[in-house]
């Protein structure tokens, strides 16, 4: 994998998130060098599909695997597609193709993935509503912070 720490792809947009104000953004990096070209085009083609500051730095790695499991996805899709889903056994047994399976396996993969990475609408929408939680707490918090709470010593028999 490739260490996004030392790119020097990343730029620093400023923007301050809840969870980590200090979050390091990134303005679409180039993807690394060791990735095949068939992946590296799926990077920048997805990347471009997504605002500027969709990723922090620690997305990265996840991105990276997206993109590689998503390309052997459509390769094991295709190879399972050329040979067949099942092929009969020598004992006369259909069986499931391996190169289903491994696409069946990649697609489970991938659909982690988008989510992980809030590529579905119900993953930003849960987000979404993470986030307003959160806000909302914290106006709570705000709010009560001029109230009483907490215990209350009562000394000879009257309040303190």
């Amino acid at each position: 994998m490739a260490d996004y720490t030392r790119n020097n792809n990343f730029v620093d947009l400023g923007r301050e998130t809840p969870d980590n104000p200090l979050a390091e953004r990134l303005a679409r990096p180039e993807p690394p060098l060791h990735l095949p070209y068939a992946v590296r085009r799926f990077w920048k083609k997805t990347l471009a599909s997504l605002p500027a500051d969709w990723f922090i730095t620690a997305d990265m790695h996840l991105f990276e695997m997206y993109c590689i499991t998503y390309l052997e996805y459509h390769e094991f899709s295709h190879n399972a597609k050329t040979e067949g889903r099942v092929y009969m056994d020598d004992k006369g047994v259909l069986r499931k193709n391996p190169w289903q399976e491994m696409s069946d396996k990649a697609k489970y993969t991938l659909m982690v993935m988008t989510s992980k990475l809030k590529f579905t609408p119900k993953s930003r929408e849960n987000d979404r509503a993470s986030k307003a939680d959160e806000s909302a707490k914290k106006e709570k918090a705000k709010q009560d912070t001029g109230r009483r709470s907490g215990l209350t010593f009562i000394a000879g028999g009257k309040e303190s």
